[in-house]
């Protein structure tokens, strides 16, 4: 197999500030049979190589490596169901200004319908003086933006209480019970919400307002604040940790039981909401998404099926999984480095999407589905 159109992509994408570094590797539930790192961690040429075992912050594939998995062993276990309304679980003071928030059910934060906010407002997670308890009270006092099952709003404040739940109902920290439930039955063990990598080994994200180079220290700034494992963001890992993840759910396999007994269930299609291409925890493909000018699917290329599964995070990654192929896609980049508005956010999607497009054309794949072809304008 010949790469080299590969790594003249990722130089050009480079090049073109969409992001300083990242790996690209692909595999099927048999092997690895495509990797590729690229780049440094940073735009300065005396910075580290960008290699295939580093460290990245997940972002927002937490909500699927780490929330989705924990709530899925839960369920499997008997301890919670699916159509569970969250007030059986959250103590009052999350309904403190919206009682009808206690009738939100687990599903619906899992596919993103429960109607609560997309996240707290960046002009109040940056202010310096918030203290964790403001935030949380702030989570408390959201109020729903449309009813359960109406409308559709991708939300980590969801996640959030989807974090909460495991810890209230497993007894144990989400970290703890990840680590235990998931991470350590798939071998997955430099996966951690604490990173005590060499820095040297960790790709830096983004400088704060204060000029501070956040590495091994997550990017989301609510995570930040609240100083804990959350379900929303927060994970570290690497490319071979996560190809073992995907493996998993290509296998359904029987390490983990959930994986075994509802994998299948929770990568199909919600179909809660008409124009949604949310699954449960996962997002999945699909032309007829309602916002798919303001989504990140790009990532899975123009080559994968529409059965397909995946997520991505805002750092500058994904994970694309296609039982129909049997193989899993997997990007990891620092997109956001040294500043998230440095590049726009299209040039940085048409160069994630180039990059899978040459990856699934190299393993010998031909365009299966009708998504838009993304151009860097």
């Amino acid at each position: 197999m010949n790469i080299d159109l590969l790594r003249l992509a990722a130089e050009n994408a480079i090049q073109q500030k969409a992001f300083p570094g990242g790996v690209l590797i692909s595999g099927t539930s048999n092997a690895i049979d495509l990797e590729i790192s690229f780049g440094r961690h940073t735009y300065d040429l005396s910075s580290p190589k960008t290699e295939l075992n580093n460290y990245f912050d997940l972002a927002s594939l937490t909500k699927v490596v780490a929330t989705t998995p924990a709530i899925m062993a839960l369920i499997d276990n008997g301890q919670i169901n699916l159509n569970d309304k969250i007030g059986k679980y959250l103590p009052d003071n999350w309904f403190i200004t919206d009682a009808k928030k206690r009738d939100i059910q687990v599903i619906d934060l899992l596919a993103h319908c429960s109607g609560l906010p997309a996240c707290c407002p960046l002009e109040i997670l940056n202010n310096k003086e918030l203290t964790k308890e403001q935030l949380w009270q702030f989570i408390y006092f959201n109020q729903l933006l449309f009813a359960p099952k109406t409308d559709f709003l991708y939300s980590d404040i969801g996640f959030i209480m989807l974090g909460k739940i495991v810890e209230l109902v497993s007894e144990m920290p989400l970290d703890k019970f990840v680590h235990a439930n998931i991470f350590v039955p798939l071998k997955m063990l430099n996966s951690t919400f604490s990173p005590s990598y060499p820095k040297n080994q960790i790709v830096p994200t983004e400088y704060t307002p204060d000029g501070i180079l956040l590495q091994g220290v997550v990017h989301d700034e609510c995570t930040r604040v609240l100083g804990a494992s959350c379900g929303h963001a927060g994970v570290f890992s690497n490319a071979y940790d996560l190809a073992k993840y995907a493996t998993a759910w290509l296998e359904n396999t029987d390490s983990i039981p959930c994986l075994e007994n509802i994998a299948v269930q929770f990568s199909k299609k919600a179909k809660i909401i008409n124009g949604s291409t949310r699954a449960l925890g996962w997002d999945t493909v699909s032309i007829n998404n309602k916002e798919y000018t303001e989504n990140t699917q790009y990532s899975a290329g123009n080559f994968i099926d529409y059965e397909a599964f995946g997520h991505t995070g805002f750092v500058g990654n994904s994970i694309w999984i296609s039982r129909k192929y049997n193989r899993y896609m997997i990007i990891l980049t620092n997109q956001v480095y040294p500043k998230r508005d440095n590049v726009a956010v299209r040039l940085k999607q048409y160069w994630r999407n180039k990059l899978t497009n040459i990856a699934w054309e190299l393993l010998g794949y031909k365009k299966l589905n009708n998504l838009p072809q993304l151009t860097p304008k």
